[in-house]
């Protein structure tokens, strides 16, 4: 899939139609691993919005990651000012988000999966995860990628998730074990 290219938005609609056969009864639901304005570099708007637009005339959410690295800085701020932002848009890292930038995520509904362990692993720092709760962003512990940290125990990622923050602000208890347990299971699930 080249970056100037739309998806196959036809093979997701009819996923979706067909989705109750696939959904185990409602436990799994379907979303779009949507690449935003930004991926290896700036991708076309007639490809990031159609991609989105398509995803919320369908109904199903998008997750994307997004400032991951610290250039190009301010993609949140660039999603939010295009309203590309919502209840329906979830963002794995934000390890650079600014502070007005969590305000933006907050306001507009959108969530934010916490990925850790891929992001000590890549190298790209440590995830404010105090600050996206202090923020009231709702928030849920992710794995991100299996192959890439060798794991997919979720005690393992919220351990290092507890472990990360905790060494990020200095204080042994900032994020407790039931904290990043909830963070890891009913907040997750919301």
């Amino acid at each position: 899939q080249d970056d100037k290219d739309i998806l196959n938005l036809r093979d997701i609609e009819a996923l979706q139609r067909d989705w109750k056969s696939h959904s185990n009864d409602g436990l799994t639901t379907l979303g779009l691993g949507w690449r935003g304005k930004f991926r290896a570099g700036p991708l076309p708007e007639n490809v990031y919005r159609t991609e989105l637009e398509a995803a919320r005339t369908m109904g199903i959410p998008v997750t994307v990651h997004i400032q991951s690295r610290k250039n190009p800085p301010n993609q949140i701020e660039a999603h939010a000012k295009e309203n590309l932002l919502g209840k329906d848009v979830q963002l794995v890292h934000a390890v650079w988000a600014t502070p007005d930038e969590l305000k933006m995520v907050k306001e507009t509904g959108a969530t934010i999966s916490i990925a850790t362990t891929s992001d000590l692993r890549i190298g790209f720092g440590l995830p404010p995860v105090s600050d996206f709760l202090a923020a009231g962003i709702p928030c849920g512990v992710s794995v991100d990628t299996s192959a890439l940290i060798g794991s997919s125990s979720l005690f393992g990622v919220m351990r290092n998730v507890r472990d990360a923050e905790n060494a990020r602000t200095l204080s042994d208890f900032k994020l407790t074990a039931r904290r990043v347990l909830e963070l890891g299971t009913i907040e997750g699930a919301r």
